[in-house]
């Protein structure tokens, strides 16, 4: 069982904050798992992600930008019916920064019986 980590991220400033901040701060709290994991990035620009060094597999897909609302729950949806069976799914925001031990955490709390872990950001 492993992870599925969702990155609906579009417009340039927005990738560029994913690529130096929030990635950055996701593969960190890699280090902290053994699971393997895979990364779906919904964006409408796929090249500005070039080079970027993802800790786990990635998908691209893109997606049509419309209302921000409307296409943030269209790519969660898409994101929650790609899960594999067993997977853990982590549906986040590309400018929410984790804290290092977030897999852990949440790997330990799935394993005491928990189904869903909410965190928010402050």
């Amino acid at each position: 069982m492993g992870w599925l980590l969702t990155v609906p991220c579009w417009g340039e400033r927005y990738i560029a904050h994913y690529l130096s901040v929030t990635l950055p701060a996701v593969n960190a709290a890699l280090l902290h798992t053994n699971r393997p994991v895979r990364f779906l990035v919904h964006t409408d620009n796929e090249r500005a992600f070039a080079g970027a060094q993802f800790g786990g597999d990635v998908e691209f897909r893109s997606i049509e930008i419309g209302d921000p609302y409307v296409t943030y729950g269209q790519a969660n949806r898409d994101a929650l019916a790609s899960a594999w069976e067993g997977e853990y799914v982590m549906l986040t925001g590309c400018d929410t920064v984790i804290s290092r031990e977030f897999f852990s955490v949440c790997e330990r709390r799935f394993a005491e019986g928990y189904r869903a872990i909410f965190g928010t950001a402050a």
